[in-house]
């Protein structure tokens, strides 16, 4: 097993999540303070900054 090289910085971290912003019938991106969705139609639930 190979041991981690201290001179590669690799602190990219995890993936950004924002399927909290998307419709949940979908997947559209909804504009910012939408109410419904633009492509189905389905309400909004408040979407949230993370």
């Amino acid at each position: 097993m190979n041991e981690p090289d201290p001179e590669v910085d690799d602190d990219g971290g995890s993936p950004a999540c924002f399927a909290h912003l998307l419709c949940p019938e979908c997947a559209a991106v909804p504009e910012d303070d939408a109410t419904v969705c633009w492509r189905c139609g389905t309400d909004l639930p408040q979407r949230r900054e993370r």
